[in-house]
């Protein structure tokens, strides 16, 4: 609807921020930067949230989870921009 779209979150990776069953209001952008939390459709780790720590539109993004028992940046490896969903613009944590 708008381009937005809501998921909902599995998982403790990108704690405290985002929560284990949040729902996340979704916005797909041209650009995104670093310090943004994004929806990506990982080639190895599928349907994911991670904050992007750099990178950019031509070389790829390295992301990270909030959370120290998150995947690693390097297990990560670097994400095409086509690969993102979009950019998380509102979070609901369940109380």
């Amino acid at each position: 609807m708008f381009g937005y779209s809501i998921v909902k979150t599995t998982g403790d990776s990108m704690s405290p921020v985002v929560l284990h069953g949040a729902y996340l209001l979704i916005k797909r952008r041209r650009q995104y930067i670093d310090g943004d939390i994004v929806y990506v459709n990982h080639a190895k780790y599928g349907k994911i949230v991670k904050r992007i720590i750099s990178g950019n539109k031509l070389n790829g993004f390295y992301l990270a989870g909030d959370n120290v028992l998150s995947v690693s940046v390097a297990q990560m490896g670097v994400v095409e921009q086509s690969k993102i969903v979009g950019v998380v613009r509102k979070i609901i944590n369940p109380s």
